[in-house]
């Protein structure tokens, strides 16, 4: 097997193994711009850092969905990771966040139990979007590369 041919093998795979992975969750994230608003009562929150930079927000919130019933969601962004800029808490979060606050969250039209506070892309689904574009810049570089 040639030089050329293993390296097309690699990066169609590499491309394919990035593109699967992100481009779900982005579509997702974009899908919940479009989420039924709904008020819930914070149960916790603790954010984990500092205000400069990125933080993590654990949280849990109660709501009631559109069929009348109780739901719990602890999910704060799209993000896996929960992270968030100071900025971007306290546009989804206005105000002192304390227990027992009302909060708005954001609740999926096909799935009740499918809640977040923040909605839409964050910079991981950014990432993501970028590694997978790069990988098919060089998965097409590969595949007209006659000669190595």
């Amino acid at each position: 097997m040639s030089t050329l041919v293993l390296v097309r093998v690699v990066c169609s795979i590499a491309t394919i193994l990035i593109a699967r992975l992100a481009i779900p969750p982005t579509i997702h994230a974009l899908r919940s711009r479009s989420w039924i608003p709904l008020d819930a009562t914070l149960e916790f929150i603790e954010r984990i850092g500092t205000d400069s930079g990125f933080f993590l927000v654990d949280l849990r919130y109660r709501y009631t969905d559109p069929d009348g019933v109780e739901r719990r969601g602890t999910r704060y962004s799209m993000d896996s990771k929960q992270a968030s800029t100071l900025q971007r808490f306290r546009e989804a979060l206005p105000g002192p966040p304390t227990t027992g606050s009302q909060i708005k969250v954001f609740v999926n039209p096909e799935d009740y139990g499918d809640s977040v506070v923040l909605t839409g892309l964050t910079g991981s689904h950014l990432f993501g979007l970028t590694l997978a574009l790069c990988g098919f810049a060089l998965l097409v570089t590969c595949f007209f590369v006659t000669v190595i």
